[in-house]
């Protein structure tokens, strides 16, 4: 019978579970860079989503800005696709893509996804008034 294997071959954890700090983000987390205990609640309509990026009141990793350009520049994306491919469109994780919900104050990417798809029906029913 073979020796058992003392428990030295593995090393304890330690309490940040034996992870090495991500060197991608040099020790800014997105608490960092986001200023998410500013934005509480979330826009209302895309203009003041679009005054919220012109006036850099919120700052944004580069995955979730990625995604917010995609966001303001093709609304469709966000109303109808699903978090994978929003990501597979921006080329980031669909982790990504729900942080972003968060980071603006919605509650959950569904939230999200509501907020433009809204947007969209305004935007189509202002250009239906238009036509007689």
């Amino acid at each position: 019978m073979r020796a058992m294997r003392s428990a030295s071959r593995w090393p304890a954890l330690s309490p940040s579970h034996g992870r090495q700090p991500s060197r991608c983000n040099k020790g800014r987390g997105v608490e960092a860079v986001m200023k998410t205990s500013e934005v509480t609640k979330p826009p209302t309509d895309v203009i003041e989503l679009k005054g919220m990026f012109a006036s850099r009141s919120l700052r944004l990793p580069k995955q979730l800005e990625q995604v917010a350009r995609l966001a303001l520049a093709r609304p469709d994306v966000i109303a109808f696709g699903s978090a994978r491919s929003i990501a597979a469109v921006c080329s980031v994780s669909p982790t990504s893509v729900t942080r972003l919900a968060t980071a603006l104050g919605f509650d959950s990417f569904r939230d999200f996804k509501l907020f433009f798809q809204r947007h969209l029906r305004r935007t189509a029913n202002s250009y239906t008034r238009g036509c007689v």
